[in-house]
């Protein structure tokens, strides 16, 4: 999330991120001046600020080497350039006015101003460039300056943020919401009766905790935003998450269905609910996104084209139905008007099938060449 860094973090985050795909992890001055459109006095001194950052913070398993033409990158695996990336947020004015926005029953610019040593003026040209970030994913900042828009759309927003900047780094929330969390995740994982990884744990975490901080708040989905229709939701896990809703908030009936859709939608995307039967995952789908399905019919028809696929193969129907899955991933947990733009032009879906088949064959081309 590097748009929300001070200009002078980006600066540093794109080098580090350019060092890390270059071959060697080793180029001239003059390539990354050119491939970032840098000038070498910028690349230069942030050069040397991150190197002043890594030892001020004793990240160790990263090591920058500066030389007068060339620049390096050494890991040793212990450390990553994301923990940079954490430390350069939280120091930068635009996610912590988003922060704060998120966070803050109250929240003021005037407050904000103080605390981070701004001028007002300076607090509210923050907000507006703050705003035209946040347009871009439909959201806006209201006179109460309160975030706006469809709560579902800011609620995937958030989670993009925080869970892609702080990860397994740390939880960024009050001990409360991931504790809250923590038991939902105990509950489901008694319920069905298996343990989730420490991967799936965290990513469970940062959406319950994004979650539950909209809600105490008092922002709730909408009908029109609803993943799933409440009754088509045949999943072993239902009655249980509504019943933790019901043990934890003061929701309404109807919130309760609403936020139980939303919940189970976004474990269904995420392939976090285990041992779902083909035809509850059929019908999960077929009720709330159409699209998916054509996506994943358009895609096996061109995977046949390049590989004579067979229908009657024992691995077609866990094929189908992981693709369909990846396919409501793709265009329910994405922006808000991706699936308008895909019931509105159909063919793009049979662009896609034909360029993603493609590359499948020609990354298989190459693979079974050098073998």
């Amino acid at each position: 999330m590097n748009f929300l860094l001070n200009k002078e973090y980006q600066h540093r985050m794109a080098i580090l991120n350019h060092l890390e795909l270059t071959p060697l992890q080793t180029t001239s001055i003059q390539e990354v001046c050119d491939s970032l459109s840098l000038s070498s006095f910028i690349v230069k001194k942030s050069i040397k600020q991150i190197i002043e950052d890594l030892n001020e913070h004793h990240i160790t398993g990263i090591q920058i080497k500066l030389d007068s033409k060339k620049i390096s990158l050494n890991s040793d695996g212990t450390d990553s350039i994301l923990t940079l990336q954490r430390i350069y947020l939280k120091d930068s004015n635009l996610f912590l006015l988003l922060d704060g926005i998120f966070k803050e029953k109250e929240f003021s610019l005037e407050q904000f101003s103080a605390n981070q040593y701004l001028s007002l003026s300076a607090a509210y040209l923050l907000r507006n460039e703050l705003e035209v970030i946040l347009n871009n994913y439909s959201i806006s900042i209201d006179s109460d300056l309160q975030l706006s828009g469809l709560e579902s759309d800011i609620r995937l927003f958030l989670f993009e943020v925080y869970f892609h900047s702080f990860n397994s780094l740390e939880y960024p929330f009050s001990k409360e919401l991931v504790e809250l969390s923590r038991l939902f995740i105990k509950e489901i994982s008694t319920f069905l009766g298996i343990s989730f990884s420490s991967t799936q744990e965290i990513k469970i975490t940062f959406f319950l905790c994004i979650l539950f901080q909209r809600l105490f708040f008092g922002n709730t989905l909408k009908k029109q935003e609803m993943s799933i229709h409440f009754k088509d939701i045949q999943l072993a896990i239902k009655p249980m998450v509504i019943n933790f809703f019901l043990d934890t908030t003061t929701l309404t009936q109807a919130q309760i269905k609403l936020e139980t859709s939303f919940l189970c939608s976004f474990l269904f995307a995420g392939n976090l609910i285990p041992k779902i039967s083909t035809n509850a995952s059929l019908k999960f789908i077929e009720s709330s996104c159409k699209p998916a399905l054509d996506l994943t019919a358009l895609f096996l028809k061109q995977l046949n084209k390049q590989f004579d696929i067979q229908t009657d193969a024992t691995y077609y129907p866990l094929l189908r139905k992981e693709l369909n899955r990846i396919h409501y991933k793709f265009l329910k947990f994405n922006h808000s008007d991706l699936m308008i733009y895909f019931q509105a032009n159909p063919e793009f879906l049979e662009v896609k099938s034909r360029l993603l088949c493609k590359m499948l064959y020609n990354v298989f081309t190459i693979s079974t060449y050098q073998n």
